[in-house]
């Protein structure tokens, strides 16, 4: 007769609890990050909408802002509406100037590079500038096209290498050209 060993099956059991409480442990940690991490980005959110809102002013002369009483978040308050409208020049509107006017912003070396930028105070949806440098009797000529922004224009940059200029003072004068119109930008370079 054969005797027969009997296995325990406790082990096994003991580890798929373990097994199993692990894997609760885990689900449960999971989830109580996420919410509070979700709590904390509404939180956030809401604290930027706060911000974000204008403060209400009860001025009983000031009828140009009104406060939203209707419930209605979507819509836009007067104030709101205001802050997306474009801000005018003061004085004359530029682009119904007869000539084309603007300035040099910037001119300077960088590098091996004389850069010069401007800014045309027009809106020209086309054009072009013809730069002329000048140094004793040494001249330089480039051009470039007009580039439109929104409430104004530029010629496209001139990036001249300082090789082709020897050193000194050197005068700037952009001719500009569009929309019928011209005008003239003047300035000066040392290199």
């Amino acid at each position: 007769m054969r005797i027969q060993k009997k296995t325990s099956k406790k082990p096994l059991i003991v580890a798929v609890v373990i097994v199993a409480l692990l894997a609760c442990v885990s689900v449960s940690t999971y989830l109580w990050i996420h919410r509070n991490s979700s709590q904390d980005n509404s939180n956030q959110a809401a604290e930027y909408q706060q911000k974000k809102q204008p403060s209400q002013h009860n001025n009983s002369t000031d009828t140009t802002h009104s406060n939203n009483t209707s419930g209605d978040t979507n819509s836009q308050s007067t104030h709101e509406k205001e802050k997306d409208i474009t801000p005018a020049y003061e004085g004359d509107n530029p682009n119904q100037a007869s000539d084309l006017s603007g300035s040099i912003n910037y001119s300077a070396v960088a590098g091996t590079t004389l850069i010069i930028r401007t800014t045309i105070n027009q809106t020209l949806s086309s054009g072009a500038c013809q730069l002329t440098l000048t140094n004793g009797s040494k001249t330089i000529t480039r051009s470039s096209q007009i580039a439109q922004n929104p409430s104004s224009s530029t010629c496209e940059g001139f990036d001249i290498p300082t090789s082709e200029l020897s050193g000194g003072t050197w005068s700037i004068t952009i001719k500009i050209t569009g929309d019928s119109k011209s005008g003239s930008l003047s300035g000066s370079a040392t290199i």
